[in-house]
């Protein structure tokens, strides 16, 4: 019996170990205090993940502002994965509102820089891949984008209004396959 809990017990403190091991190039973070902030879990082979978006403008002393992305490794502790750029718009709202950071599925979208910053990441745990989204439009109107509409598994939409005139804002449907934009009728 003594060799079973000695055996055991070396089990459980390496696998304790390995597991802080992983994560320990990564900074800490404890979020409980941690306001505005949006979480995001979603379950991908069974296992939790659980994402955060948070503002770490403080803690980085960074005048633009800095949104952190961070991943849930135990029980109050994330490490963060990555710094998202605010451009100077400190606006609680883009941390916290699907119109500028929205996730589907096991992606997050970032909408920042007053529409010059489109961000895809793919999420797989602590790992992650991370690209700018740059798409073109078949019209000769160039376009601002106001804010994240939805995504699906195809496409992102867009609200956004023509570039110099101001007769409002139209639905744009951009490919995530082709990154071709198009309006929706």
């Amino acid at each position: 019996m003594k060799k079973f809990l000695i055996i055991l017990s070396v089990i459980f403190l390496c696998g304790c170990s390995n597991k802080n091991n992983l994560y320990s190039d990564f900074e800490h973070y404890n979020l409980v205090d941690k306001e505005p902030k949006k979480v995001y879990t979603f379950y991908n082979k069974q296992e939790k993940n659980t994402y955060v978006i948070a503002d770490i403008t403080l803690e980085k002393q960074d005048e633009g502002g800095i949104h952190g992305l961070f991943y849930n490794v135990d029980l109050d502790d994330y490490i963060l994965l990555d710094e998202i750029e605010l451009c100077g718009d400190s606006t609680p709202e883009l941390a916290t509102s699907d119109k500028y950071t929205y996730f589907y599925e096991n992606k997050l979208y970032t909408l920042r820089c007053l529409g010059n910053s489109l961000i895809e990441y793919d999420l797989e745990n602590h790992k992650f891949e991370k690209k700018e989204l740059k798409f073109s439009y078949n019209e000769s109107e160039d376009l601002d984008i106001k804010y994240i509409e939805k995504v699906d598994d195809n496409n992102i939409y867009y609200i956004a209004t023509i570039h110099n005139n101001y007769n409002g804002e139209l639905l744009v449907k951009c490919s995530l396959h082709n990154y071709i934009c198009e309006k929706v009728k």
